[in-house]
């Protein structure tokens, strides 16, 4: 399979190259699920159940902070909460699923949900960003999902 990055069109085998050549490029401080400094030991965890998780945890999240007209989501409160505490838990556990086993399908969605998770993620973290700090959040908002960093702009 091919993906265009940038303009250019590069193979799988250039991306998996690339992808295990650079992953420790991407400083820990961005990277809101590393455990790998606090040393904790993270249980295995099936790829679809995580995903159903996060998901609930996302849908717990905005359904006590969001405002009732559903055009604000109250993030500071948010980032205090015991269940955004319970949402940390399961972003964790990222780093040590294994997705070789999901469908195509199921891998799109699992992404999705994942990229959704991340934005609340660093919204809290880092803040809401203005116009001009978006594509800096973009390109240094991060989750370790198995081996690998992923951003939300899919560098």
């Amino acid at each position: 399979y091919q993906r265009r990055v940038r303009g250019n069109i590069v193979r799988k085998e250039s991306m998996d190259w690339l992808k295990k050549t650079f992953v420790g490029l991407v400083s820990p401080s961005v990277v809101l699920n590393d455990t790998t400094s606090k040393g904790t030991e993270i249980k295995k965890k099936k790829a679809g159940k995580l995903a159903l998780q996060i998901n609930k945890s996302i849908l717990i999240l905005y359904s006590k902070f969001l405002s009732e007209d559903g055009k604000n989501v109250d993030y500071y409160r948010m980032g205090k909460s015991v269940e955004f505490k319970e949402f940390l838990k399961v972003s964790e556990s990222l780093c040590n699923v294994n997705l070789a086993k999901l469908s195509e399908e199921e891998r799109k969605a699992f992404f999705l949900n994942i990229y959704n998770a991340l934005v609340i993620h660093g919204y809290i973290a880092k803040g809401v960003p203005g116009l001009k700090d978006r594509l800096f959040f973009y390109q240094t908002t991060c989750y370790r999902i198995g081996p690998f960093v992923y951003s939300l702009d899919g560098s």
